[in-house]
């Protein structure tokens, strides 16, 4: 079972039968150490803003990110509390990032003010996706659902 496979899972929660692929005895490893960036080292084309309490959906967002086809060096991580430091704010606002997805909200970015959830907006040079919490989505279908419709528009544009 493929990546994309594991998130269809999560969201659906039904046997997920592959036509024309290939299966594995094992599932892939799907779980990944996440770490704040080196912030000199700016070249992924996604960013990926979470809570800073989100180490306990580490392998749900793993799913989530694998799902859309990347992997730990293809996005850059911040984590934040609910507002952003000085040099957290400099360090988007100068992030070279094609897409930003933001999971919970924090308040004090101006590039994330006015935004709707789960809609994929365009400001600034960034397609910006924002969503609930990891927390509240990993138990919520209807959110995960919403989320994986914008995440096709984020990433096939």
């Amino acid at each position: 079972m493929d990546n994309q496979n594991i998130f269809y899972h999560s969201l659906y929660n039904e046997e997920i039968y592959v036509i024309n692929g290939t299966t594995k005895n094992q599932p892939p490893e799907t779980s990944m150490e996440v770490k704040l960036p080196d912030k000199s080292g700016l070249v992924a084309n996604t960013l990926v803003v979470v809570g800073s309490d989100h180490q306990e959906q580490n392998d749900f967002l793993s799913k989530i990110l694998g799902s859309i086809g990347l992997g730990k060096d293809d996005f850059d991580l911040l984590e934040l509390d609910h507002e952003a430091t000085p040099d957290q704010q400099q360090y988007i606002d100068q992030h070279p990032a094609k897409q930003i997805i933001i999971f919970g909200i924090f308040s004090n970015i101006h590039l994330f003010e006015g935004l709707e959830y789960y809609v994929v907006e365009n400001k600034s040079s960034h397609k910006i996706l924002m969503t609930d919490k990891l927390s509240d989505l990993e138990s919520d279908p209807d959110k995960k659902r919403k989320l994986w419709k914008e995440l096709k528009i984020l990433f096939n544009d």
